[in-house]
């Protein structure tokens, strides 16, 4: 069913600007979305001798079969071991460290590969206390033996690669992750990577065109779909893209960004250009997978919040509208649309 608004007031025309806005480049994607603070630390235990934070969150390519709570240890030569569970978001926390090196291992068990990562908090730069935010991917079980069968030389430029995106260097890192694809072109963890470089420089065809490469050898690879997912966003290939997010939830239902970028396909695809028609199905929806995303209360679904606030402003819940505004302006304060997001905001709380 299509229906047709009228769009005349001040209001209202911010309605349509924030739904209907040019999308940005969304220059954040496996590695960006996964970043951010954690939810719920409840029955995680604290250690004695330091002031710092290391808290963190595990990711999963598909729905894990036996639940979210896997096991996550924290070595140093500073202290005891350490061991907790994550809790029901797959989140963990170890509280009270002292400043050091540290080596975080995540039991993947029967279905995941196990995980190392390394964490070091600077004595000199920890006056205070610092609160360390980290992501973990997981990979199915099996990936890392692949990984071990790829040519050395390959897997060398691939940790360069790396390393340089860490860095920020996308330019460096994509001649490397290049030159480890021409070595070994069936390599889907450098092939993903790539496409992440070149969404970080704005050129979503390079992006979409290795994405889909490294999905053509690893296709449950929820992280790499959703990244081929916002290069068709980009594109402005919407009905494409949609494909790729509901590809993703059928797999991890679970996925807060996935559901973000949905609702966002969702909504610029109600509109028809042509006609000034909305497709209320498709609107209705938008809303309900906004709202999943934002029920999941992480910082990486700040859009969720900026789109649905125009959303609840265009349904004249102008209050719910203008708490969307503010959460989001909260979640991204330096976001380039600040300003007319903060007058929005003013105009809305005027509104009764």
């Amino acid at each position: 069913m299509s229906i047709t608004l009228n769009h005349t007031s001040p209001l209202q025309h911010y309605h349509l600007v924030v739904l209907l806005a040019a999308f940005l480049l969304f220059s954040s994607c496996v590695t960006a979305f996964a970043q951010g603070g954690v939810g719920s630390t409840r029955g995680l235990p604290e250690s004695e001798g330091g002031i710092n934070v290391i808290k963190g969150r595990i990711y999963f390519p598909v729905e894990p079969k036996e639940g979210k709570r896997v096991k996550v240890k924290l070595t140093s030569l500073d202290m005891m071991d350490q061991t907790v569970l994550t809790d029901e978001d797959g989140t963990f926390q170890f509280n009270r460290l002292p400043a050091g090196h540290f080596t975080i291992t995540v039991d993947g068990g029967k279905e995941f590969d196990t995980a190392v990562e390394a964490v070091s908090i600077d004595r000199e730069a920890s006056v205070g206390g610092r609160n360390m935010n980290i992501a973990i991917s997981l990979k199915l079980k099996g990936t890392a033996d692949a990984f071990g069968k790829i040519p050395k030389e390959a897997r060398d430029l691939y940790t360069k690669g790396m390393e340089s995106a860490s860095k920020g260097d996308s330019k460096k890192a994509i001649e490397q992750l290049d030159s480890a694809v021409a070595l070994y072109p069936q390599f889907p963890q450098a092939l993903s990577e790539l496409g992440a470089q070149y969404l970080k420089l704005g050129k979503a065809d390079k992006a979409a065109e290795s994405l889909g490469a490294a999905l053509k050898i690893t296709p449950d690879d929820a992280n790499t779909r959703l990244s081929y997912g916002i290069a068709l966003m980009n594109m402005k290939k919407f009905d494409e893209a949609e494909t790729q997010f509901r590809q993703v939830l059928q797999k991890n239902s679970a996925m807060p960004t996935a559901h973000m970028y949905l609702g966002i396909t969702l909504l610029t695809l109600s509109r028809d250009e042509k006609t000034k028609q909305y497709d209320m199905a498709k609107y209705n929806e938008a809303q309900k997978e906004l709202e999943a995303a934002v029920a999941s209360n992480r910082p990486e679904v700040a859009l969720a919040h900026k789109y649905l606030g125009g959303i609840y402003a265009g349904n004249r819940d102008y209050k719910r509208g203008a708490d969307e505004l503010e959460t989001y302006l909260k979640l991204s304060p330096k976001a380039p649309d600040a300003d007319k997001i903060k007058a929005a905001i003013s105009e809305l709380r005027s509104k009764k």
